[in-house]
């Protein structure tokens, strides 16, 4: 009984994780897509113009038709390079900043520990005076 609930268990992490790939791959293609649109309007609005057939989506769908290729998206071919040097960029630094929080965050109580031993140290120096009377 138990490894059949463990068999569908597994199966249901599998399910699950195909489907968050599935949905991954259909929301990058959407984004892709729209920022294409703004890098269109953007380059329009330096005075030149990219082809119609090249700035829209490559698939549309007619409710006469059904699906037809409409062109390709040529302006997603030029900046999906450059979303992912940003984002190479972007985990490296990520990666450098939580190297120095994670540095200062085990040093932190380092320094506390010390400065709580000095005051200690300081604190019995001052107790021993105390005692052979020569606090003065």
């Amino acid at each position: 009984m138990g490894q059949r609930i463990g068999a569908l268990f597994a199966f249901a992490i599998v399910c699950i994780s195909w489907d968050l790939i599935l949905e991954y791959c259909i929301g990058a293609t959407i984004i892709a897509i729209a920022w294409s649109g703004y890098l269109v309007s953007l380059v329009r609005s330096f005075g030149t113009t990219i082809p119609d057939q090249f700035a829209r989506t490559p698939f549309a769908f007619d409710p006469g038709t059904a699906w037809r290729h409409t062109g390709a998206i040529l302006p997603t071919i030029f900046h999906r390079p450059a979303h992912q040097i940003l984002l190479v960029t972007g985990i490296r630094e990520s990666a450098r900043v939580n190297s120095i929080i994670a540095v200062v965050k085990a040093l932190l109580p380092l320094a506390v520990g010390a400065a709580k031993a000095g005051n200690r140290v300081i604190n019995l120096y001052k107790a021993m005076q105390v005692i052979h009377g020569r606090d003065r």
